[in-house]
């Protein structure tokens, strides 16, 4: 029989196998909204890289409508970017920005200015490509349910099987609406 002094002395505590169902709960919490963050920083990233892009096509915009022709250097933009090269014939100007991880190339075909921005996101390569008319996504994996395809895919609106898929890379074309 317990007298009250060996009450007083019971410690409450959690069970092994309390901390155990604690454990696996705070486990499968984990294992569900992982994927979503990593798909959201993705997306974060990928935001970056559009906006940047259109920053420097607007610039580049500003300055063909001031000048009527492209621009010849970084310093003729009115944006504050280091160009890293500006050498090519065909090559405007490809500018490395390095804090945000993103190469920009803007260069020339028949009169018609196209600008491709690229960035490594969670190993993969991204591209941005824009011009007048057209817009893509994509992504150097062939893989249509990985992180990165899913993000153009997000983008987009489009599913995997509208994509154009080679050996190397998929290519997400935006709707004229939603670029």
């Amino acid at each position: 029989m317990k007298t009250k002094s060996s009450e007083k002395n019971l410690k409450l505590g959690f069970t092994l196998l309390e901390l155990l169902v604690v454990v696996l709960i705070i486990g499968i919490l984990a294992a569900i909204a992982l994927p979503q963050y990593k798909l959201s920083v993705g997306k974060a990233k990928y935001s970056t890289l559009k906006t940047i892009t259109r920053n420097i096509a607007d610039a580049v915009t500003r300055y063909n409508l001031a000048n009527n022709t492209a621009p010849n250097s970084a310093a003729d933009l009115d944006i504050d970017l280091q160009a890293s090269n500006e050498n090519s014939n065909t090559v405007v100007l490809e500018f490395d920005l390095t804090n945000y991880g993103i190469h920009i190339i803007i260069w020339k075909k028949n009169s018609s200015l196209f600008i491709a921005s690229q960035q490594f996101i969670y190993g993969k390569k991204m591209r941005f490509y824009m011009n007048k008319v057209d817009r893509s996504c994509l992504v150097y994996s062939v893989d249509t349910d990985d992180i990165v395809n899913r993000i153009c895919q997000n983008e987009t609106g489009l599913r995997p099987d509208q994509a154009g898929c080679s050996d190397d890379y998929c290519t997400y074309h935006y709707p004229a609406s939603r670029s």
